[in-house]
C-alpha cells in the first residue's frame, strides 16, 4: 500500500499512512495502518534510497510502455504490475521465493521478513525501543516476546563465567 507521495527520498523518510490487505472474499482492499504507532514516519538508509530511485525509473519506463493502459494514476503506488495496478498480495510470494532461492537463504513467510529485521537490528545493537517503534508495534514487550530471536552466537556469548559477570577475575582466579 506503499504510495510515492508517502516518501520523501531526499529527506530520507517514508511514511506509512495505508496498508494493502484482504478484505472481503479475499479482494485486496486498501485500509489505515490498526494502531496510532502503526501509522509512523521512518528514516531510510541510503541503499533504499537508491532502490526507491531505481523503482521509480521502472516505473516510469513501465509507464511509458503501458500507455493508454497504464491504471496507475490514482492509486500512486510504488509497487506496481507493469500496468500500474497493485500486486495481490499473494502474487509476492512467487518472486519473494524465488529471490530466496537465487540467494540460497531458507524461504520464510513475507512477516518473517519483521522477524529477521527484530532479530538481526536487536542483534546488531539497536535499541529494544527503537525496533518496535520502526515496527510500528505499541509495546516493546511485545516486540521482545514475539519478534526477536535469539541466534546461538548470542546464546554462546553470554555464557560468561561468574569472574567475567562479577568483573574481578584476578581476584576470583587467586581464591579457586
Amino acid at each position: 500500500g506503499l504510495r510515492w507521495s508517502d516518501i520523501d527520498i531526499n529527506a530520507g523518510i517514508l511514511t506509512v499512512r495505508q496498508t494493502l490487505g484482504k478484505g472481503e472474499r479475499g479482494r485486496p482492499r486498501f485500509s489505515v495502518p490498526k494502531t496510532p504507532k502503526s501509522r509512523r514516519t521512518l528514516s531510510l538508509p541510503t541503499d533504499i534510497k537508491l532502490l526507491l530511485r531505481e523503482q521509480q525509473k521502472q516505473q516510469a519506463r513501465e509507464r511509458a510502455a503501458a500507455k493508454e493502459a497504464w491504471q496507475g494514476g490514482e492509486n500512486d503506488l510504488v509497487f506496481t504490475t507493469e500496468l500500474g495496478t497493485y500486486i495481490h498480495p499473494d502474487n509476492l510470494k512467487r518472486p519473494f521465493k524465488r529471490i530466496c532461492q537465487q540467494a540460497g537463504v531458507k524461504l520464510i513467510s513475507l512477516h518473517g521478513l519483521r522477524h529477521t529485521y527484530t532479530s538481526l537490528a536487536r542483534n546488531q545493537g539497536l535499541d529494544a525501543k527503537v525496533v518496535s517503534e520502526r515496527l510500528g508495534h505499541a509495546d516493546v514487550g511485545f516486540t521482545l516476546r514475539t519478534y526477536q530471536h535469539i541466534y546461538v552466537s548470542q546464546d554462546k556469548a553470554a555464557a560468561l563465567s561468574l569472574s567475567e559477570l562479577v568483573g574481578r577475575r584476578e581476584g576470583l582466579q587467586k581464591a579457586i
